[in-house]
């Protein structure tokens, strides 16, 4: 066996294939260990076992040679004297000794790339003695040995003479063997390298599989950014894998990052698992602004499953945002005054707080301008101005709120007790003197009476107005409860504005909720994203989710696109339900394990293992028994999961024109939605390259099963043909949507309407008007 066929078998070991180098160290390594004791007090243990173990094949190897010569010399000698007589025999002998010579023989010459580089490295491993120190072996007195049926049974052992004259057994040439094997497996990354670099100017595929001696139809692929399981689905269909990352030979290549694929280099035949200007929706900004695209496609509005979200790098963005915020904050204190009014204890409260009074009614106008259509406020004369909320009504609503002077002292106090103990440490709390505290004691008491006298007085007062200010109260309510009424009939989003106008700040190029904060005043909010380098979004939060065990949650759902023109969407049966760390409470803005639910956040809480929620998510399968026990009927089934696919179809068609579209290019995405306690399904976020890792046993079952059938459907279904594709299994991917081919793309961007026109002058007589054309550009 020898070295002979190194250059073959490294093409087929573990070593080429990119698995780790070291697994293939074999037993008989640590045995080896034990039998060089005279060298264990060297520096480098590692290098003095692999210098003997260069000596002794090279030893082996020379005397294994001269030995098969001496062997066929003497066999030749036997037949020409013992051929009449031991004719049988002698047939015997000469196959025994074509067996030896094949064993035993030199290695041949190397002509291939790789098997070049591959040697070069061996020749490297093995020493050049000086022609003084090599001893020529003995010759051997005993006549070669036949071979019988107890030698093929493990009987008496074949004896092959060493450079010592002795006569090895098996074990030695099983261990020679042993020591080529690990020497192998021991192949340095720069080898690897090399032989990338043999190929690496390979620009045809063709090419590439006869230099791997590779069969013309065999397929290739290349996968970065891990995606085991997909590796093994195509290897498990006689798919090859090009280690290479930045090679052009494959046949199919699916990457983590869009950057790794070189499009302007793609054959037609090619497949890659992204589009070009896919960040039209997999970005908070692109999906923000393009949603609003939909109405040329479909007419439906994205109010109904989007909630409402802002660019605030964009000028006109940003102001679209302040209006929001200052109309969603007087409809919150309008159903502040409700719920305190529906209270008998909160209509105590309200006659004695002006501020809040004063404040609903400044609201009640506010909300009041927003119910009104288009053609009554253009034909009211007092809506003259611009602004929905005016200054001087934004100083009466934020009366509650933090100012920008008051903000700046908090940080001014917050940054100086930092400091302060940072460098000076933590105050000593000084104990009292059980003098100072009786007499404390004994003072309290005296002050809380004195408190509690001008209580008692105040209660005896009668307003002298009470029954004026029922009455005004009574029609105030009144106004209040139709203004709401007609603003939930009016805006889709009227449930998930709540009471504490809560919204988010989210930085654009961030992902897996990074540098997600939540605000309820405006000048916190803003403060927060000034002066930040990257780009910030502002979107409505949710205050009225779906809770289930005190938890909140959101739903991740994978989508496939297969191409864009003409549109074709498959949607996967199963999704998973991912929870909160802990308990939800919509207070407590800076609690990120209570409001967010990315596995890659929450795994840091301290109740991340000990919550009754293995591994804080759900299959599709166990939460839709919970609504189905809580309500009585499979919600999933009939409501969520379909409304869940049309949301799907209409945020794909907002950005049909958009999307670069070629063949045999597909893309997996990872929608997450969010219910709300009317169960009903919002669209957060789109992702690209979903994660796909075992972040737990959910997870890994379902990512496994994935992967698999994404390697259904674009290979199985993909390379079929088209009468035969609805035998084809895909799994449980099903085609939601295929669209009709667009042949013209829509003029979305960019519109706008104007009027153009001459003044009208009065003259004696008839007035004749001139042409007014509507122009669209």
């Amino acid at each position: 066996m020898g070295i002979t066929n190194v250059g073959s078998r490294f093409l087929e070991s573990d070593v080429y294939k990119r698995r780790p180098i070291e697994t293939a160290r074999s037993a008989s390594d640590s045995r080896r260990d034990s039998e060089l004791p005279e060298i264990r007090g060297f520096p480098n243990r590692e290098r003095a076992i692999k210098e003997k173990e260069k000596k002794a094949l090279k030893t082996v190897l020379d005397a294994h040679a001269d030995a098969a010569k001496e062997n066929e010399v003497k066999a030749e000698g036997q037949l020409s004297t013992e051929k009449a007589e031991e004719g049988p025999s002698l047939g015997q002998t000469r196959s025994n000794q074509r067996s030896n010579s094949q064993v035993m023989r030199r290695p041949r010459e190397l002509t291939s790339p790789t098997s070049k580089v591959v040697a070069k490295e061996k020749a490297s491993l093995v020493p050049k003695l000086p022609k003084s120190e090599i001893k020529t072996p003995t010759k051997p007195t005993a006549s070669i040995p036949e071979r019988n049926e107890e030698d093929e049974a493990g009987g008496e052992e074949e004896k092959v003479p060493d450079s010592k004259g002795d006569v090895p057994t098996k074990k030695s040439v099983k261990r020679t063997r042993e020591t080529i094997g690990n020497m192998d497996a021991k192949l340095t990354e720069s080898v690897r390298r090399k032989i990338h670099m043999a190929y690496q100017n390979i620009s045809d595929l063709e090419v590439w599989k006869k230099k791997h001696r590779l069969p013309p139809e065999t397929k290739v692929y290349i996968v970065m950014g891990g995606y085991p399981d997909l590796k093994n689905a195509l290897d498990s269909r006689g798919w090859v894998e090009n280690p290479d990352s930045n090679s052009v030979c494959f046949d199919l290549k699916w990457t983590l990052m869009s950057r790794d694929i070189e499009y302007d280099s793609l054959n037609d035949s090619q497949v890659v698992n992204h589009f070009e200007k896919n960040t039209a929706i997999t970005t908070k900004v692109g999906l923000a602004k393009n949603l609003r695209n939909l109405i040329w496609f479909n007419n439906v509005d994205i109010d109904t499953f989007y909630p409402r979200c802002f660019d605030l790098a964009d000028v006109y963005d940003h102001q679209d945002f302040l209006e929001e915020f200052k109309a969603v904050k007087a409809e919150a204190l309008l159903k502040n005054f409700m719920i305190k009014w529906e209270q008998e204890q909160g209509r105590a409260a309200l006659a004695k707080d002006e501020n809040f009074l004063m404040q609903t009614r400044v609201a009640l106008d506010v909300c009041g301008r927003r119910v009104k259509d288009l053609d009554e406020i253009i034909d009211d004369p007092r809506e003259c101005e611009c602004t929905l909320v005016s200054a001087d009504e934004w100083r009466i609503l934020s009366m509650d709120e933090v100012d920008a002077e008051t903000l700046a002292k908090r940080r001014h106090e917050a940054w100086y007790k930092k400091l302060t103990k940072k460098f000076n440490g933590p105050k000593k709390k000084k104990k009292k003197s059980k003098k100072k505290k009786e007499k404390k004691n004994q003072e309290q008491p005296e002050e809380d009476e004195a408190k509690a006298e001008p209580e008692e007085e105040g209660e005896e007062e009668e307003p002298v107005e009470e029954k004026k200010e029922e009455d005004s109260l009574l029609e105030l309510s009144k106004s209040v409860r139709e203004t709401l009424e007609a603003l939930k009939n009016k805006f889709p989003q009227y449930t998930i504005n709540g009471t504490r106008n809560i919204w988010i700040a989210k930085p654009a190029a961030l992902s897996r909720g990074r540098g997600i904060a939540m605000f309820g005043n405006l000048t916190e909010l803003l403060d927060h994203v000034k002066g930040k380098e990257s780009q910030w979004v502002a979107q409505k939060y949710i205050e009225n989710p779906l809770i289930i065990r005190g938890r909140k949650f959101d739903i991740r759902q994978w989508v496939l696109v297969r191409d864009w023109n003409p549109l074709e969407v498959w949607f996967y049966a199963e999704c998973y339900v991912r929870f909160g760390a802990e308990q939800y409470d919509p207070t407590k803005f800076g609690n990120k394990f209570a409001h967010l639910t990315n596995n890659s956040i929450v795994k840091y809480s301290e109740h991340f293992d000990t919550s009754e929620i293995e591994g804080n998510m759900w299959t599709c399968a166990e939460f839709a028994a919970f609504l189905k026990e809580m309500t009585g009927r499979d919600v999933f089934e009939e409501e969520i999961q379909p409304r869940m696919k049309q949301i799907v179809v209409w945020s794909l068609e907002c950005v049909q024109d958009m999307v670069e579209s070629r063949r045999n290019t597909v893309e997996l995405y990872g929608y997450d939605f969010m219910v709300d306690d009317d169960l009903k399904p919002w669209l957060i976020e789109i992702n690209s390259s979903p994660a796909m890792d075992y972040s737990t046993t959910v997870t890994e079952r379902l990512v496994k099963l994935v992967m698999e059938d994404t390697a259904k459907v674009i290979v199985d279904y993909a390379s079929a043909r088209k009468k035969e594709r609805r035998k084809i299994d895909t799994g449980l991917f099903e085609m939601i949507h295929r669209g009709s081919e667009v042949t013209e793309q829509v003029k979305t961007v960019g519109l706008d309407l104007f009027c153009e026109g001459k003044a009208l002058t009065k003259k004696k007589g008839l007035v004749k008007p001139t042409n007014v054309e509507l122009k669209l550009k």
